[in-house]
Order: C-alpha cells, then sequence, then structure tokens
C-alpha cells in the first residue's frame, strides 16, 4: 500500500499549486470505489492527511459496507463525511446534504462496462441522466460547480479519421442497447447545458478516453483492465476482438490531474478532452501490457465470445484532439508506456 500512497504523491506533486486550493472547501464525491474514483479518494486522503490541506470530503456510496472495506483508514478522519444513499432518490439527496455549504460536486459514478448495458440497460440510462440532474439539482441551491466525467462514447461513430475536437458528433444507434451508454451519456451533458442556460448552475464536463490504472476490480471486465489483471497475474492476454481499433488512452492519474484543472483552471460550462497524445491500436496496448508483464505470457486472440462481449463497443476510431485542454494548461505527465508498467509494478504489490 506504501508503494501506491507514494505514487499517488508523486502525482499530487505534479499539480500542488492547484491542489492546495481546496483548503477551507467542502467536496462532494460519487463513485469512489470506481476505478477512477479510488484514485480520486485516496488522493483527497493523502492531501488531507500529509499535506495538511484542510477540506471536507462528502463521500455518497451505495454500500458503506464495501466502502469502509476498501478505505478503513478513513474511518478516523474527522475531515470526511460517508453516506450511503441512492444517488436516484432526490429527497434522501437533498436531506443529507442541507446542513453543508458545497463548493464542488465530482460525479464519478457510472456504470461503463458491457455487462451493466447488457443486464439492465434502463439503470445505465437512468444513472447517467437523472443522477446527474439530481445533482444539478444540488448545484443549483448550493451554488457548487458540477464537474462530469463524460466520455470519449459521446462522439459514436465518426465519419473522417482524424483527431476528435469537442465540437464533432458521429453516429450513435438511438434503436440499439449498445447506444444505451454512450446516448445517455451525450444526453447527460445536454442536461448540464440546460441547467447553466435555465439556472445558471455551473459544470465543467470531461470527457474521457480508454482509461487504466492499477485501482481495477479483480472481476472488472473491461477490456484494459482484463488485459492488466491478466498479465499482473501470469495468464495469456485474451483479446475477444481483431485488435485494430484505433484509440485514444489515458493512465488514471493524469485523470486525477485533470479533476483538478477542472475546478480551478479550465473555463466553466465547458466541454474537454483529457487524452494522453499517443495513438494506439488496441493490439498494440495489449502488446505493451504483455511486454511489461513481471511473467511470460501471449496475446490470445480469444474467439468464444458471451453475450456480454457483443455489447460491447463497436467505435473503430476514438482518436481524441486535446488541443483545448491544452490551451488552458493540462498535459498529460504519463507516457502509456509509464502508466502500464506503473500499473502492472502496483498491482503486483496488491
Amino acid at each position: 500500500m506504501e508503494l501506491y500512497f507514494s505514487h499517488i504523491e508523486e502525482n499530487i506533486d505534479i499539480d500542488l499549486e492547484n491542489w492546495a486550493k481546496l483548503n477551507k472547501k467542502n467536496i462532494v464525491l460519487t463513485g469512489s470505489t470506481g476505478m477512477i474514483g479510488k484514485f480520486l479518494t485516496d488522493t483527497l486522503f493523502l492531501l488531507q492527511m500529509r499535506y495538511s490541506i484542510d477540506f471536507h470530503l462528502i463521500i455518497l456510496v451505495s454500500n458503506s459496507d464495501f466502502f469502509i472495506k476498501r478505505f478503513p483508514y478513513f474511518c478516523s478522519n474527522n475531515n470526511v463525511s460517508v453516506y450511503q444513499v441512492d444517488l436516484l432518490n432526490l429527497k434522501e439527496l437533498f436531506k443529507i446534504l442541507s446542513s453543508f455549504e458545497i463548493h464542488y460536486i465530482i460525479h464519478a459514478a457510472s456504470p461503463a462496462d458491457p455487462k451493466s448495458v447488457a443486464l439492465s440497460p434502463t439503470s445505465v440510462i437512468r444513472y447517467n441522466t437523472q443522477i446527474v440532474e439530481n445533482l444539478l439539482r444540488i448545484c443549483t441551491k448550493k451554488k457548487s460547480l458540477l464537474i462530469f466525467l463524460s466520455s470519449s462514447e459521446v462522439y459514436g461513430k465518426v465519419c473522417k479519421k482524424k483527431p476528435i475536437q469537442e465540437t464533432d458528433l458521429g453516429f450513435i444507434d438511438v434503436c440499439s442497447i449498445n447506444g444505451c451508454y454512450a446516448q445517455s451519456k451525450r444526453m447527460a451533458e445536454t442536461i448540464c447545458a440546460a441547467y447553466n442556460y435555465e439556472y445558471n448552475t455551473d459544470f465543467v464536463s470531461l470527457r474521457l478516453p480508454r482509461t487504466f490504472g492499477s485501482t481495477i476490480r479483480d472481476n472488472d471486465p473491461r477490456a484494459l483492465s482484463s488485459f492488466l489483471y491478466q498479465s499482473a497475474h501470469g495468464q495469456n492476454i485474451q483479446l475477444k476482438s481483431h485488435g485494430n481499433q484505433i484509440l485514444s488512452f489515458l493512465y488514471v492519474g493524469d485523470c486525477i490531474r485533470s479533476i483538478a484543472f477542472a475546478m480551478f483552471v479550465f473555463k466553466k460550462n465547458q466541454t474537454y478532452n483529457i487524452s494522453n497524445p499517443e495513438i494506439l491500436t488496441l493490439w498494440d496496448f495489449c502488446s505493451m501490457v504483455c511486454s511489461l508483464s513481471p511473467h511470460d505470457i501471449n496475446i490470445e486472440k480469444y474467439s468464444d465470445k458471451d453475450f456480454f462481449d457483443n455489447i460491447a463497443s463497436k467505435v473503430e476510431y476514438s482518436v481524441l484532439e486535446t488541443s483545448k485542454a491544452l490551451s488552458m494548461g493540462f498535459k498529460t505527465h504519463y507516457s502509456i508506456l509509464d502508466g502500464i508498467n506503473i500499473s502492472l509494478r502496483l498491482l503486483q504489490r496488491s
């Protein structure tokens, strides 16, 4: 765990001037036990405990027992409040948050894996739209800034194979189950814009590409997480596609850094592409994971797809153009190779 915390400290130090601005602020966080959320939650913990930055963290969870099991060191922290709540229940949310002054709400909770889409697409839609609106209602009342973690999936299938700008949009099959995640994320951004227009509610939306790191769950079915888990545990990497998809990627440490920029640097009521500048195929990514593995493993083209695999994204080209974020001073710190190497090293120690 100490190696993991040391890495987070190194990540904090890159943007410490931004993180220091959390002093005397109150932050609400959702999605704390997700892949991005875990790294963010531990970042906020270290900012309080090792950097002595004085802010209050309000964590909204669906299962408090699961949260405490993952973050036992939060039990004795007086600057953290943990509440088990159904984020779809606006009345309950208002009741919990009524006594707090809230400066920022970071919404990192979203079912993004193919299994969730296959088993309950309507739940995915509700989570990506209704919860966003509930949080915006709170932001409106509390004059808070919503940091919304969106997805490059909102672009759909683009016609031209050139880096995708924030103003570009491609095709999403709205009558297909495959489209429910992308379409609901797209709708969530529209809801943010509508609340800004009608109520002057502020937001920043971060469109994230395929994001990876060591904070994955053991049973995470998403492709990049599976590759890392298999590599760290000496299993051959099972590639369930041709691997020719041309994609953008992002290491979780850079993702967390972009959240600090969203709070303190990026212009409000704007959307930003956040991505590593390297352009790789999925096969390239697998090859890197394979070459950096501590074990002697290979890539297997796995043809026996299950039902959930058929729900996975069908996008063949998703390369994000990031000049807008760059113009505001944000650039990624980790190469994809660095991110994979760090992830595998930490997974070996976990």
